[in-house]
């Protein structure tokens, strides 16, 4: 006897071949509309959480070479004969040894 949709069956208590297809069905369903669309924003997440730290890394070392870069000039001013940092005003010492230090911890 061949079964089609809507065929009585048999026997009541054996399951319709119907129902696996359509089970697997809405998996699919579901996976396509709203599991794949998820992973792709959560990987758009962590690419932008990634690209930004990028960019603070950048523009930190940026920053700190342009303050090196200042008070080298400074420094020059300061004392042209030689680098040392004991003719400069304290408060610009203490950012140049501190901007040193943040300099060899960033690069």
């Amino acid at each position: 006897m061949p079964v089609y949709p809507g065929a009585p069956r048999q026997n009541a208590h054996e399951p319709s071949r119907e129902a696996p297809r359509l089970y697997h069905r809405g998996i699919l369903i579901y996976f396509v509309t709203i599991v794949a669309p998820a992973c792709g924003l959560l990987w758009l997440g962590f690419h932008s959480f990634e690209r930004q730290h990028q960019a603070l890394a950048t523009l930190a070392a940026e920053q700190v070479e342009a303050d090196l870069e200042a008070l080298a000039s400074d420094c020059k001013a300061y004392c042209p004969l030689s680098m040392s940092t004991s003719t400069l005003p304290a408060a610009r010492a203490q950012k140049l040894v501190a901007l040193e230090a943040i300099g060899d911890i960033i690069l």
